[in-house]
């Protein structure tokens, strides 16, 4: 819509007019999918409870996911301070940019950085859509509890990202041709080998894993757990756990419900499934540990396997162990 709005061959009547036709069919969609949820479920995208992670937290995470993107060093899981060892790639791209000497007709960086026409509106258009978006989904994050800010949720960006980066690169290819800027050539050849090599050098020991060991739900991990394998033969027909995502795709025959994130409403959903039984994922990330926490809710441990724990609700007649 942006992009509409901003072309200067059109007039401004037929401009909004173009504009408003683009944004009623690209919203259509979006506002059936919201009317069935509420005819459904009387709720346009459900209840939500308030956000677990601060702005920063969220900000860093949305720094992370776009920096992996460009930086393959950077893994998303750990700190910002793992984006340090790309800098090699961001000097040499740096390098690139402020060729102002790389030639005989000497352009300067200020002159470098007009050549690349950023006040082109398709140009601003993709910057603004990323900029926004990005921080629409990291206020988003903050204000309610949503999963935490991953590929998924910052994918709507990329394909802006990404047209926008090849802009930059045919207008910077553009001006080396005019100048006949060989440095630049070679740094920017320079800049594309490394991220093209580093990013496939950083994703082959994930690829040998995932074919060693398989991917997600499928892989070996989840196929050989001791957890699944009692809860598909366990007559329980309710579970409360910590990863109700992989049991409603690995048990869909049990009635999955998940634990709350805030401990201070752990006794509720515990006293919610009467005779169902508890089952608590090591190493899920949760603020608590609830095998800490199980003698005060009234919970009784029945097995105990490497990647997990599972209770049942003790009889108020009876202390728990």
């Amino acid at each position: 819509m942006l992009i509409v709005l901003t072309k200067p061959q059109v007039t401004l009547q037929q401009r909004v007019v173009q504009a408003l036709s683009y944004s009623v069919v690209a919203a259509l969609p979006v506002c059936l999918w919201l009317l069935r949820n509420h005819l459904l479920a009387e709720t346009f995208v459900g209840t939500r409870s308030a956000g677990i992670w601060s702005l920063t937290d969220n900000a860093e995470r949305a720094v992370l996911t776009l920096g992996a993107w460009a930086l393959p060093w950077g893994r998303r899981a750990q700190g910002l301070e793992l984006l340090i060892p790309g800098i090699p790639l961001l000097a040499v791209v740096g390098l690139a940019l402020a060729w102002g000497r790389s030639s005989s007709r000497s352009r300067g960086v200020r002159k470098t950085i007009s050549c690349l026409k950023l006040s082109d509106p398709f140009a601003r258009a993709l910057a603004v859509y990323a900029m926004v978006y990005v921080a629409f989904i990291v206020m988003v994050s903050t204000a309610i509890r949503i999963d935490p800010i991953n590929d998924r949720l910052l994918v709507p960006a990329f394909v802006p990202l990404a047209l926008f980066a090849g802009f930059l690169v045919e207008r910077l290819i553009a001006a080396s041709k005019s100048d006949r800027g060989w440095r630049f050539g070679v740094a920017f050849a320079a800049a594309i080998v490394l991220f093209a090599t580093s990013h496939v050098a950083a994703y082959i020991p994930e690829l040998r894993l995932a074919a060693h060991k398989g991917h997600g739900y499928a892989s070996r991990t989840w196929e050989t757990s001791a957890s699944i394998a009692w809860i598909r033969r366990a007559d329980a027909q309710r579970l409360l756990t910590n990863r109700w995502d992989a049991l409603h795709l690995l048990a869909p025959e049990v009635a999955v419900e998940s634990l709350p994130w805030g401990e201070a409403q752990l006794g509720a959903a515990v006293s919610s499934i009467g005779e169902g039984r508890v089952i608590w994922f090591h190493g899920t990330g949760y603020p608590y540990d609830l095998t800490e926490l199980s003698s005060d809710l009234g919970l009784r441990k029945v097995v105990e396997f490497d990647d997990g724990v599972v209770f049942e609700v003790s009889p108020p007649d009876r202390p728990t162990r």
